[in-house]
């Protein structure tokens, strides 16, 4: 269950501000021996430190702003009536930390902007948009056990990251969770438990059914073989609670699998798994399924640092998730991203991903849409504090069904000043 969304076109506006920061982490990047304690709390306040430009007080703050000038030749999705238009997206990103104690840390990332249509203006946001990686975070360390208080928010409405739309200009949505984990340290071992209370409200009311909250469960067990090797089994569940059960049924979930964590070289680490999953349904609701569901997922995450020039990444998977059009749908997805250093100042990010599902039956029809492209980003340093960037992103939709196919290209230009 750890699919990586396609979420493409949020790659592409992140893309200036972590691109030139990606490859000197990852290279920074070291095996911790543990997760608590108060060694771990001290390293974890050094490497904070080091990501932030401003203090107030005990507090170390990065606080930055930006542009984004797009040409979209395809808002609405469609494959015979395309509407072009030029959308204004001014954003602002506040990272804060505060070392309360030696071990107890309190971090917020927030993400924050709007998107203004030239020529739609119906299409401008209700409210401010909420970057998906948004966070609010306190660990506390007791021993040798870690627990996380945590609440992340996310406000989207770009409809083209969700497989199962098309002919669609906008999908307004909510997304909160929040929870708290535990972690016992025991050096070699680690056993993690957690729990979220996660909430789907739409914004817009075409996807009213889709409102829903979920009780969300996990406990998995760690073991580290070595210094470059971990293995354990991972165990989820989720209680699922539609507002309106006319649409959807309500259902749980489950997952459980084995997991590898291991560094191939000081330069490759994977991260793998594979297991079983299941749905059960509960209600009647017209043309949906109430008989469970059970089959397989996998996944596999790779990072290599070739040199200190060129990072490369490969993601690929397949599992089982709520669906948007039918009740449930089945995913297989490949995505594959270069990131290349220049030079102190420029730097390109390019992309290729390729995603297919299989929706499940209803009385509403069965598609199995594909949804494939790729996007290239150029970024170059103006001055100590001022970035400007580039871009391009093609996104191609095919299905089984009429008039549900589209094609989108995006040209971007942005402008970023980091405080």
């Amino acid at each position: 269950m750890a699919r990586i969304g396609p979420a493409v076109a949020l790659i592409v506006r992140l893309s200036l501000l972590t691109v030139a920061l990606s490859i000197s982490a990852f290279a920074q990047e070291s095996i911790q021996p543990s997760l608590a304690g108060d060694q771990v709390a001290e390293l974890r306040k050094v490497i904070n430190r080091s990501d932030y430009n401003l203090r107030l007080g005990p507090v170390l703050l990065d606080l930055s702003a930006s542009t984004e000038i797009e040409y979209n030749d395809n808002i609405n999705l469609s494959d015979h009536a395309k509407t072009g238009d030029w959308i204004f997206l001014p954003q602002v990103n506040l990272n804060m930390d505060w070392q309360a104690t030696a071990v107890n840390e309190l971090r917020l990332d927030l993400g924050f902007g709007y998107e203004a249509y030239l020529n739609h203006s119906n299409l401008n946001s209700d409210t401010l948009l909420i970057a998906p990686d948004s966070l609010l975070s306190f660990d506390v360390y007791v021993g040798d056990f870690r627990f996380n208080f945590h609440d992340r928010l996310s406000i989207q409405q770009n409809p083209v990251d969700t497989i199962e739309l098309s002919n669609v200009a906008r999908f307004g949505r909510l997304e909160n969770s929040a929870g708290v984990s535990a972690v016992w340290d025991l050096n070699q071992v680690k056993i993690m438990g957690s729990y979220d209370h996660y909430l789907f409200d739409s914004l817009d009311s075409t996807f009213d059914y889709l409102s829903r909250s979920e009780e969300q469960f996990l406990f998995s067990v760690d073991v580290n073989l070595n210094r470059t090797t971990t293995i354990g089994v991972r165990g989820t569940a989720a209680l699922i609670d539609y507002n309106s059960n006319t649409v959807f049924n309500d259902a749980s979930q489950f997952s459980v699998g084995p997991f590898l964590e291991m560094y191939l070289t000081p330069y490759t680490r994977i991260r793998a798994s594979a297991g079983y999953e299941g749905l059960y349904f509960h209600g009647n609701a017209a043309g949906q399924p109430n008989s469970p569901y059970s089959g397989g997922f996998a996944y596999l995450d790779v990072v290599q640092r070739l040199n200190r020039y060129f990072t490369q990444y490969l993601n690929i998977g397949y599992d089982t998730e709520l669906g948007v059009t039918t009740q449930y749908q089945r995913t297989a997805y490949a995505r594959y991203t270069v990131e290349w250093r220049v030079n102190s100042r420029l730097n390109v990010a390019v992309q290729g991903f390729y995603e297919h599902a299989n929706e499940s039956e209803s009385g509403f029809g069965q598609e199995h849409p594909s949804l494939y492209g790729g996007s290239i980003f150029l970024s170059t340093r103006l001055a100590t504090r001022m970035t400007v960037g580039f871009g391009y992103l093609y996104t191609g939709r095919t299905s089984n069904l009429p008039d549900r196919s589209y094609s989108q290209n995006q040209f971007i230009f942005r402008i970023g000043y980091n405080f």
